[in-house]
């Protein structure tokens, strides 16, 4: 149990992170256009205003033309691979963090005039925090920072820019740069710690949340669930609606209270609790539940009638068989009545009916009876069990 809930945890962690990761390609894609638009407008000041000493057409083509079209084969990548469902999700998110790092490098290696473009690598560095993935921060980190040395020391991308080394104040820049991005990566890394440690105990206190709401919903004496847990699951099995079909199974221990006046609580104790093991190890999927002195149940979900019966026979002959060695004057057996869940039938309806085939098994004891509309009025008296009653007496709970 304590798996499937951690497993359902970080499931729904992994469906914040693919939200995330496409948030992620957006931004990735908004800055590819935000980089064109600014160039043409930028452009446009810079070619009235006599600042472009080269052609305008190979302007446009070093400036405009091929980082764009660089910048859209890398986001086209990207995008397909975020679209392939065979892909896992970390080859994802490798993929996009790596394609923004490499569409910084072409509008910084384009641009490198514009001094406050040195800091477009923390874009990338910072984003990634969010998959609280260490090393994916640090590649990130990295390959901006790789990425920001090589465009500045290896590349001219504008012939007529001056060399790095030759100017002082790009130089210094540069160097505060690299700085400023080492000092992202770490606070990114300092991000993904606290947030781990901050989602682990999150985790811990759901944990704990989940064993106290399960307790509240056990059976003491049996470790069956109990009244709590059968009207929850009542309730789910309504909003359910038709995807699936459901039995339910009312259980009544025959001359039980034989036990108690012949034996003692004791012996009545330990006889329900050995009932309650044998109900665990024969129904399977079904859900057992005891709702109250010797009164139990079992709900059946997209089991056939016959599989149901079979089970119930199990269960039936298994207790005849503990039942033999509680020493009273009146055997002691079991009796069952099930009712299948139809359309438009409302859980109270469905408890009824099961209420009304126990009753038949009742009148002779240690039978399984299955609920036919053809049982007469006489046929339809119950039991008045506990659960019935108490669906009465809160019907709301249930019905509209």
């Amino acid at each position: 149990m304590d798996r499937d809930l951690e497993k359902e945890i970080k499931l729904e962690y992994q469906k914040i992170n693919e939200k995330w990761l496409h948030l992620h390609f957006l931004i990735s894609t908004g800055l590819v256009l935000l980089a064109l638009i600014l160039e043409i407008v930028i452009g446009r000041l810079l070619y009235l205003s006599g600042y472009i000493r080269i052609p305008i057409t190979e302007y446009l083509l070093r400036a405009l033309v091929l980082p764009t079209a660089f910048s859209l084969i890398l986001i086209s990548l990207a995008g397909f691979v975020l679209h392939r469902k065979r892909v896992a999700p970390i080859v994802k998110s490798y993929t996009v963090s790596l394609v923004l790092v490499a569409v910084c490098f072409i509008i910084f290696t384009v641009h490198t005039v514009f001094t406050a473009l040195f800091y477009i690598f923390a874009l990338p560095i910072l984003l990634t925090a969010i998959y609280g993935r260490y090393r994916l921060s640090a590649l990130t980190s990295v390959s901006s920072i790789l990425a920001l040395i090589i465009s500045e020391l290896f590349i001219r991308w504008d012939p007529y820019s001056s060399r790095i080394t030759n100017d002082v104040i790009r130089l210094g820049n540069f160097l505060i740069s690299i700085v400023t991005l080492l000092f992202f990566s770490l606070v990114s890394l300092i991000i993904i710690y606290f947030e781990k440690q901050k989602g682990q105990a999150g985790l811990h206190k759901e944990m704990e949340r989940f064993h106290l709401l399960k307790r509240l919903e056990v059976d003491e004496l049996t470790g069956l669930n109990n009244r709590m847990a059968f009207r929850n699951t009542i309730t789910e099995m309504k909003m359910d609606g038709w995807k699936n079909s459901y039995t339910f199974v009312m259980i009544d221990l025959d001359n039980f209270k034989q036990i108690n006046d012949t034996l003692g609580h004791v012996a009545g104790d330990k006889c329900l609790a050995e009932f309650g093991e044998i109900l665990r190890r024969h129904c399977g999927e079904a859900l057992p539940f005891r709702y109250g002195g010797d009164e139990f149940s079992l709900l059946f979900k997209n089991s056939s009638i016959e599989e149901t019966l079979e089970t119930c026979d199990r269960i039936r002959l298994e207790f005849n068989t503990l039942a033999n060695a509680f020493a009273v004057p009146v055997p002691v057996s079991v009796s069952m009545g099930l009712a299948q869940y139809s359309r438009g039938m409302s859980p109270h309806d469905l408890i009824r009916n099961s209420d009304a085939a126990l009753y038949q098994s009742k009148k002779s004891k240690n039978r399984i009876t299955l609920y036919s509309k053809s049982f007469t009025d006489d046929d339809c008296k119950t039991t008045s069990s506990a659960i019935l009653n108490d669906l009465i007496s809160d019907q709301n709970s249930f019905d509209e």
